[in-house]
């Protein structure tokens, strides 16, 4: 509260900001380097709330349960035989394997390679796992003009962008929660939110996940894809975007890389897994409903949203007609022509009533 009342506290937080900008590398672990963490320490006094809509998966459409089912995969900490004890622990430590992403220019995350390496001080043998950790240094910021004699009383206003580290982290952890029913099939299987500590002492928070070798959107692996198996990868789209529509978890920064095509190692079974959940919502109110992913899917694999290596006609006509619950209609155009709209239109949900 200090920083939006006083305004040398105020400036001095941005040359701060400037300062870790031109200062540090956003890339905070490397190849090699070992971190200590403290289990399911989040940071934050997380409210006693939770969302009105819980993930009722009996709700699930028959085809999309029969997917899930059939590229269910089974927890590599349950396969690794350390599932409990890392569940029960206080304190593990990770080695970094090697970077994954290192996110976007606008973004606060990165995303690595790693393994467990111990449990409360116990060494154990891990598979690879994701470690995606939060840092809000790096989010960009425009300093304000210290010559300029804005009134006290707008201040808050310069911290309006101003976004918080554990905030999204502990909003990707509330959808995870909610997909539980789903990890290991469309999802990656979720193994909590922890305090990290970097070898120079700076401490993170992140998201521990399953490893998953998947191909993007944009990938050569795509395009070389036979025509069955790209319907094979869109139909999965679709049951993915199912999974998130009956959970009520939206999706609002659609884009292609929040989709990894994957071929199941031991099944041969294709499919796709959904990933980046630090800009979901979900319904907390009544009066304020969400929205559903549809349509927004379905503009990521026409290339709306980043390129793709899919065939747009074949998306056109496998990835399925909207639901019931989702919008009535909608325009969408795809990258290749920019200037053709195709309109969606869903089912009418209510039939029997008559327009006025």
């Amino acid at each position: 509260m200090t920083l939006v009342r006083d305004r040398a506290r105020a400036l001095q937080f941005f040359r701060w900001h400037e300062h870790v900008q031109q200062q540090y590398s956003k890339l905070v672990a490397h190849p090699n380097d070992t971190l200590t963490a403290v289990t399911n320490e989040v940071g934050l006094i997380i409210p006693d709330v939770l969302p009105i809509y819980p993930f009722d998966a009996s709700e699930i459409p028959t085809d999309t349960a029969t997917h899930l089912k059939m590229i269910q995969r089974e927890s590599p900490l349950v396969t690794a035989e350390i599932a409990e004890p890392f569940k029960r622990s206080k304190s593990f430590t990770l080695k970094i394997q090697n970077v994954v992403a290192q996110g976007s220019e606008h973004g606060i995350c990165t995303v690595y390679r790693c393994q467990i390496t111990s449990i409360d001080d116990n060494p154990v043998s891990s598979p690879s796992l994701c470690l995606k950790l939060f840092d809000d240094r790096f989010q960009p910021l425009r300093s304000p003009n210290e010559d300029n004699e804005e009134p006290d009383e707008l201040l808050p206003r310069w911290f309006d962008p101003v976004v918080i580290a554990e905030w999204y982290a502990v909003n990707e952890a509330f959808a995870y929660d909610k997909l539980r029913p789903a990890q290991g099939s469309v999802i990656p299987w979720f193994y909590g939110t922890h305090q990290f500590t970097l070898p120079d002492g700076t401490v993170l928070y992140g998201l521990l996940l399953e490893y998953v070798d998947g191909w993007g959107l944009d990938s050569d692996f795509t395009r070389e894809l036979s025509p069955d198996r790209q319907i094979t990868m869109i139909k999965s789209c679709r049951h993915a975007t199912r999974v998130l529509d009956v959970a009520d978890v939206s999706q609002r920064d659609w884009h292609a890389g929040q989709i990894l095509l994957y071929t199941n190692p031991t099944t041969k079974l294709d499919h796709a897994v959904l990933i980046d959940f630090a800009s979901t919502t979900q319904t907390w109110k009544p009066d304020e409903p969400n929205f559903i992913n549809y349509f927004g899917v379905l503009r990521v694999l026409l290339g709306n949203e980043g390129d793709v290596g899919f065939d747009v006609e074949v998306v056109w006509k496998h990835f399925g007609e909207p639901d019931d619950w989702d919008d009535v209609v909608a325009s969408i155009s795809t990258r290749q022509w920019n200037k053709e709209l195709r309109f969606v239109r869903a089912r009418d949900l209510f039939p029997y009533i008559s327009p006025a």
